[in-house]
C-alpha cells in the first residue's frame, strides 16, 4: 500500500510517448514554486474548488464538525476543525469538494496502467512515478515498478534525488529512465529556495549515471532564483558530466498551480512573480547549449 494523490492517464510531459503518471504523496523539499502542493505532505487534504460550488449545503448537513459554513453566496471552510473523514466529498455531486490522497494497492494502480497498453506500444510510452517524491516511499515504488516491468511496461521515475543513497539500490534496476530535477548548483541558494542543500542530490545523480540508467535533467526556471545565464550554464555543465544524460530540459515558470494552493486554503507563494518572457527563455536555452549538450524547452524548441 502507498499514499497516492492522483493517477493521470494520457500524459505527454513526463517522459517519452503517451504515459500514465502516478503521483506519490509526500516530499522532502519545499520549493516555493511547487506546482503540485497537494503532494508536499503525506497526509490527506480537503480540496475545495469554489467555482464548482452550487451552495447546495449538503456538505454542511453531513459534517458534524462544523467545517462548512454557508451564508448567502459564500462557503467558508473551517479547516482547523476538519477530521478529514471525506464525508462531505462523498455527497458533493458538483465535485467542489475532494479528499486528496489515500492508500492505493499496487494491483489497483497496475489495472489502471494496463488500460492504455496499446497507446504505450504505439507511442513508446509507459508509466512514470512522480509526486511529491516517489523515493519517500521506496518499498511501494519498488513494488509498483516491479509489477510494471513484469507486465512489459516502460518505467520512468521523476525524482529530485533528495534521498539516502540506499533508497536507490533496489529502484535503479527497475527504472528505464530517470527524470531528475536540478534546480541550482549553489547549495546555499538551493537550501534557501527548497529547504535543503543540493550535495546529496548531485551525488545521487552521479551514482545514477554510473549505474547506466538514462537521465533527462529537468530545470524549473524560476524568476529571482535561477533565471540567469550563469545559473543555467552551471547546471548544463553538470549535466554534461553525466555519461547517460540524454538531454537537458528547461521548464519555464508558470502560475497555473496557484489555483491548487487556493483550493487547499493556502496563499499562493508565487503570486508576486510573472512568467519569464519567451525571449529570455531562449537566451537561457542558448546559455545551456553553449556547453555542447542537447537542450529542450518544455512546450517549445529543441536543439
Amino acid at each position: 500500500m502507498g499514499q497516492v494523490f492522483d493517477i493521470q492517464r494520457f500524459s505527454t510531459h513526463d517522459g517519452p510517448g503517451i504515459r500514465t503518471t502516478v503521483f506519490f504523496k509526500g516530499c522532502p523539499l519545499r520549493c516555493f514554486w511547487c506546482q503540485n502542493p497537494e503532494g508536499l505532505t503525506s497526509e490527506r487534504q480537503l480540496q475545495f474548488t469554489a467555482t464548482r460550488c452550487v451552495l447546495c449545503a449538503e456538505c454542511a448537513k453531513i459534517c458534524s464538525a462544523g467545517v462548512h459554513v454557508l451564508a448567502g453566496d459564500s462557503h467558508e471552510i473551517r479547516r482547523e476543525t476538519c477530521r478529514l473523514c471525506g464525508g462531505c466529498a462523498e455527497v458533493c455531486l458538483p465535485g467542489a469538494l475532494t479528499l486528496v490522497g489515500g492508500e492505493r494497492e499496487v494491483a489497483g494502480i497496475l489495472a489502471v496502467v494496463l488500460q492504455d497498453r496499446v497507446y504505450y506500444d504505439q507511442s513508446g510510452g509507459g508509466v512514470t512515478l512522480s509526486g511529491g517524491e516517489p523515493l519517500m516511499q521506496p518499498d511501494f515504488a519498488r513494488s509498483l515498478l516491479t509489477a510494471c516491468r513484469e507486465a512489459g511496461i516502460h518505467t520512468a521515475l521523476d525524482s529530485s534525488l533528495c534521498c539516502a543513497p540506499d533508497a536507490l539500490t533496489d529502484i535503479l534496476p527497475l527504472t528505464d529512465l530517470l527524470l531528475v530535477d536540478i534546480k541550482h548548483m549553489d547549495s546555499a541558494s538551493h537550501k534557501q529556495a527548497t529547504g535543503r542543500g543540493n550535495e546529496r542530490i548531485l551525488a545521487n545523480a552521479h551514482a545514477v549515471s554510473e549505474a547506466g540508467v538514462p537521465i533527462i535533467i529537468r530545470v524549473p526556471v524560476v524568476p529571482s532564483f535561477n533565471d540567469s545565464p550563469a545559473a543555467i550554464r552551471a547546471i548544463a555543465e553538470f549535466a554534461a558530466g553525466l555519461r547517460t544524460r540524454q538531454h537537458l530540459e528547461l521548464l519555464p515558470f508558470h502560475r497555473l498551480g496557484e489555483a491548487k494552493y487556493e483550493s487547499l486554503g493556502v496563499q499562493p507563494p508565487t503570486s508576486h512573480l510573472e512568467p519569464i518572457p519567451r525571449q529570455r527563455v531562449a537566451e537561457l536555452a542558448n546559455a545551456a547549449r553553449s556547453v555542447g549538450i542537447s537542450v529542450k524547452v518544455a512546450g517549445g524548441e529543441e536543439g
